[in-house]
């Protein structure tokens, strides 16, 4: 089972789009503050 750390430095390489169509990655959004992750799943 991989480590807190390792899972934290994975997910930071992940690049989302925003609704302006710029890329970030995903760690630039706790770079300055904490932040709560939720993935949430879409049916339908």
């Amino acid at each position: 089972m991989a480590s807190t750390d390792d899972v934290i430095e994975r997910l930071a390489t992940i690049e989302l789009e925003d609704t302006d169509g710029k890329i970030n990655r995903l760690e630039s959004y706790w770079r300055d503050q904490t932040i709560v992750l939720a993935f949430v799943r879409h049916f339908g």
